[in-house]
């Protein structure tokens, strides 16, 4: 974890930005085709044991509080474009938020780069519904969608060329308490991966109505939850659209909530580890 002075917005860009997204989702306790045999839905979404969930959990509680400071993960996590067609990544410009945005984490945790096509090919192999082609959009011509879990499982899994990270957890924060939603229990937990040098893949309908995963590196705490910041890596921008730096957009903790994983009783996010 390293505090940094403030970055640009980019305010001026972003009407510059073409609408670019993906469709994404939480997790779908109907597709449990993994080829290791796994098909307990009680399995689909894994927990850390509890002593290593209150490690997990430390770097929140004991941290020292500092206030409306700019807080990210250790070193710049790296942005891989979605459509890349270089290489064949991507030659049919398909919504691949979701690969490039576990590219994009696998790169910083683990050092090893894969292509967006080989992540396709493990997610293809681990899921029954990915290879049905089940996720995108309907009549939208595109095609090989991905899904929270697809992603969990690739990063879980060393069959089919995953990144065979163990550890790697789906977190879930119940949506709303009463009917009030848990803006503090989104915050703490993403604060928590950022200290402990995590950065989180989270599917939410922010800024694209189709949908996007996205990758939350930092943050600013004003003491208030609805009033603090996230910094968030976009992986819809190519690296001429904004140049690579710590972050490429700020928003709103209680903006980026309220448009995440809307209906569901929990918002999840993939912490790779």
């Amino acid at each position: 974890m390293r505090n940094a002075l403030p970055l640009p917005l980019f305010a001026a860009l972003m009407t510059l930005v073409s609408i670019f997204g993906c469709d994404e989702g939480a997790l779908d306790a109907n597709d449990m085709d993994i080829e290791s045999g796994a098909d307990d839905s009680n399995d689909i979404i894994p927990d850390l044991p509890d002593e290593q969930a209150a490690l997990f959990e430390i770097a929140v509680h004991n941290k020292p509080a500092l206030l409306n400071v700019d807080t990210f993960v250790s070193g710049t996590v790296p942005r891989y474009y979605e459509f890349n067609n270089a290489n064949t990544e991507n030659p049919n410009g398909y919504y691949w938020c979701g690969h490039a945005a576990l590219k994009s984490v696998g790169k910083y945790i683990t050092g090893n780069t894969k292509s967006l096509s080989s992540l396709h090919n493990t997610f293809y192999q681990n899921s029954a519904n990915y290879r049905a082609d089940n996720y995108c959009p309907i009549n939208s011509g595109q095609h090989w969608c991905a899904k929270l879990q697809d992603l969990m499982w690739a990063a879980q899994l060393a069959q089919n060329s995953g990144y065979g990270r163990g550890n790697s957890v789906v977190r879930n924060i119940t949506r709303a308490n009463n009917g009030v939603v848990n803006y503090v229990g989104f915050f703490d937990q993403v604060k928590g991966g950022a200290n402990a040098g995590y950065p989180a893949i989270v599917p939410s309908n922010w800024k694209y109505a189709v949908g996007h995963f996205w990758i939350i590196v930092g943050y600013k705490d004003t003491g208030t939850a609805t009033t603090s910041t996230l910094y968030v890596r976009d992986v819809a921008l190519s690296e001429a659209a904004i140049p690579v730096s710590k972050y490429d957009w700020a928003v709103n903790v209680k903006t980026f909530v309220d448009a995440t994983q809307v209906g569901s009783a929990n918002i999840s996010m993939l912490y790779v580890k």
